[in-house]
């Protein structure tokens, strides 16, 4: 028989249900713990843009909001989660936070991208234009760890309108900040996990920046590439008697602006290459332009002088010491400025235009005067301006009704070589003693009757005394009918010009006797310059198809020593002060850029002996 079932119910001893629930209770905290953590954890593909431009995105500044709106579209083309307005919540938290790193907590942002852009104003009073510059550093922070500088943004802008310059300023470092940020981000540790965890779905959201790194990697490297395989093909495809020596990197964009004891002046215009990933194509990000002195003998060995928005055409630097150097800066179109840089290497705008055009000054020797091309108008004729560098003064201007000049020199410290058709002829100081022939005029208008080139001004060879006051003009020579004169150079005694002529050869000219000696050179020759001690001249020789050579020959006369042969453009060469070495520019095309932009590197070869 079954025993009896008990009505009562069956109660476990107190001892050990107790434990049994708290273990339960351990789990479920832990869980809940767990989950909450989780819930509030950083996500490392949740990024937040704070760049603080007069206040960051969320606090109204416009040009703050125009950058990373700008940066965080793209970002986000890449698969980041970017922090944006719109959510009352997220807006909340952005206002209520005390620091863009507690926010991004919050908002479990895993990286946060930050820059304190604060411009420098330059109030151009008189012409009622503000000019901004900047120079901060943009740093990537990930969650609990310190950040780390991606790099710096440098850029300048200007308007009429503070705000209107704000927000250009803004908007032209967006490339920058890309460029700079992504890959710090991808190459942090967290990302490349998800990266490398294919199947989940973080890393599916992420497979464009994967794509992006992948392809940013190769195309870099295959420019890097194409710059050292151009330099190894150039220096194996020159023929001439020795290899060249380049003193430029192999991406570079650098103009000789100047040879003096203080080395090569270097008006460089350099690129950041970077991986445009909609054209799927490399890019390029123009860095400020720069102006350096670098060592002939260790181009690594350099002094900076500047570093600006617009230098426009060649700067200049007195011939002897190298100081001061002049240059151009257009100041967005509105003005244009001429700039000093004095020995203690302090940049001074000596003269601010909003009419005038100035461009390629020359620097007397011993730093007193410039002498530029000047435009008053973008349509008008290109006159002569000379300006005292102390307060930026004109001291002479030339005037379209008086004549034509073609080019200028500097001879010494207060007098410039002119090369100008005047108006009216001007005679020469011996024609001026000549009385001897009183039927002179009427055979001369005998002449324009019969003929019509008998009335044709020759060009004028003058030397413009700038101590005088007003400067005065003495002929030295003309040239002979059908000829011109250019590309005047003097030599350091101030006693000799060398000129190219329109027929091709070299012409020597003797200041103090007008004596003009011709130099045949086989081709066709331009930018001369005497060497030191004025016994050799250098100069570009186009000769059959050639696109330039740096060549040489004795200033009194002799055979063309050819330095360089190659199927490149050499041209503007200068003796470097000790003579030794002849100083040039060579132009390419850019391998990575090709029909973009162009190569021009700085080189040097020995100087003939």
């Amino acid at each position: 028989m079954a025993p009896p079932v008990s009505e009562e119910p069956v109660l476990v001893p107190r001892r050990r249900i107790w434990p049994v629930i708290a273990v339960l209770l351990t789990i479920t905290l832990g869980a809940g713990l767990f989950f909450y953590r989780l819930s509030k954890a950083p996500r490392p593909n949740r990024v937040l843009v704070a760049f603080d431009v007069d206040g960051y995105w969320w606090e109204g500044s416009e040009p703050a909001a125009v950058l990373s709106d700008q940066l965080g579209e793209r970002l986000a083309k890449l698969g980041f989660d970017v922090v944006k307005a719109g959510d009352p919540e997220v807006t909340r938290i952005l206002e209520k936070a005390k620091s863009p790193a507690e926010a991004a907590k919050a908002l479990q942002a895993g990286f946060v991208i930050e820059a304190r852009i604060q411009p420098e104003e330059i109030k151009h009073e008189k012409i009622g234009f503000i000019e901004l510059r900047v120079d901060a550093p943009v740093t990537v922070t990930f969650a609990g760890e310190s950040a780390k500088e991606a790099g710096r943004l440098t850029g300048f802008a200007g308007a009429k309108d503070p705000k209107v310059a704000r927000r250009l300023l803004a908007s032209s470092m967006a490339d920058q900040a890309f460029d700079l940020a992504v890959p710090a981000v991808l190459a942090h540790p967290a990302i490349k996990a998800i990266l490398e965890k294919r199947a989940t779905g973080e890393a599916a959201s992420l497979a464009p920046a994967k794509d992006f790194a992948d392809k940013r990697t190769s195309m870099t490297k295959n420019a890097v590439d194409s710059y050292d395989k151009l330099r190894k093909l150039r220096l194996d495809a020159e023929n001439g008697p020795v290899k060249p020596t380049y003193l430029s990197p192999s991406s570079a964009h650098d103009e000789l602006a100047a040879v003096t004891p203080l080395g090569f002046l270097r008006s460089a215009n350099d690129i950041r290459p970077f991986y445009v990933a909609g054209a799927q194509s490399m890019g390029w990000i123009n860095e400020l332009e720069a102006l350096e002195w670098r060592s002939v003998a260790d181009p690594s060995k350099s002094v900076g002088l500047w570093k600006g928005y617009n230098l426009y055409g060649y700067p200049a630097a007195e011939p002897t010491t190298g100081v001061p150097v002049v240059l151009v800066e257009d100041l967005f179109g509105w003005a244009k400025t001429i700039t000093v840089i004095d020995k203690t290497g302090k940049a001074k705008r000596v003269r601010v235009d909003t009419s005038h055009r100035f461009v390629d000054p020359k620097v007397s020797p011993g730093g007193r005067y410039a002498a530029m091309w000047d435009r008053a108008c973008q349509t008008c004729a290109s006159e002569l301006l000379v300006v005292r560098l102390a307060d930026g003064e004109t001291v002479f201007a030339s005037k379209a009704a008086d004549g034509s000049i073609a080019a200028f020199t500097f001879v010494d410290e207060h007098r410039l070589a002119l090369l100008e058709t005047p108006k009216v002829e001007v005679p020469l100081p011996s024609e001026k003693d000549d009385k001897k022939d009183a039927a002179k005029p009427l055979l001369k208008k005998a002449l324009v009757e019969e003929d019509d080139d008998a009335a044709v001004v020759p060009q004028h060879v003058f030397i413009l005394e700038l101590e005088s006051t007003p400067p005065t003009r003495t002929v030295v020579t003309k040239a002979k009918k059908g000829t011109a004169f250019g590309g005047p150079s003097a030599d350091r005694d101030g006693k000799r010009l060398v000129l190219e002529t329109t027929k091709g050869s070299l012409a020597v000219l003797a200041l103090a006797t007008g004596e003009v000696s011709t130099l045949a050179i086989g081709g066709h020759a331009s930018t001369p310059r005497f060497s030191p001690d004025g016994a050799w001249i250098t100069f570009t020789l186009h000769v059959g198809g050639s696109q330039g050579e740096i060549a040489a020959l004795p200033s009194a006369g002799g055979p063309v020593q050819v330095l360089t042969k190659n199927e490149f453009r050499d041209r503007f060469p200068q003796f470097s002060s000790d003579g030794q070495r002849i100083v040039y520019e060579t132009i390419d095309e850019d391998p990575t850029y090709p029909k973009n932009r162009l190569v021009v590197w700085v080189a040097s070869v020995p100087a003939p002996r």
